[in-house]
């Protein structure tokens, strides 16, 4: 079940391209401040998977803990946001 709407899936593809659709959307949903209970609950998972998934993401990202991954996140979509808005304003 897709929770975020895929135009937005696809552009967070763009900054998370090393993970799957599930996963950003695991991400997202995390960083944003549901709790793993209610993610799962949102997906029709497990608790345990979703834990899995946030478990995963730590292990591509080198971090150590979950709180961390938000970090992340921001910093990337910072980025991303940063570079493309001067790649546009040089076409």
């Amino acid at each position: 079940m897709v929770i975020i709407d895929r135009i937005y899936i696809t552009q967070l593809r763009k900054i998370f391209p090393e993970i799957s659709d599930a996963k950003i959307e695991v991400f997202t949903l995390f960083v944003y401040g549901m709790t793993r209970k209610d993610i799962a609950n949102l997906k029709g998972v497990s608790v345990q998977a979703v834990s899995k998934a946030l478990r995963e993401l730590c292990d591509v990202y080198g971090v150590s803990k979950h709180d961390v991954l938000k970090t992340v996140y921001a910093i990337r979509l910072d980025l991303y946001n940063h570079l493309d808005c001067r790649v546009e304003s040089t076409v």
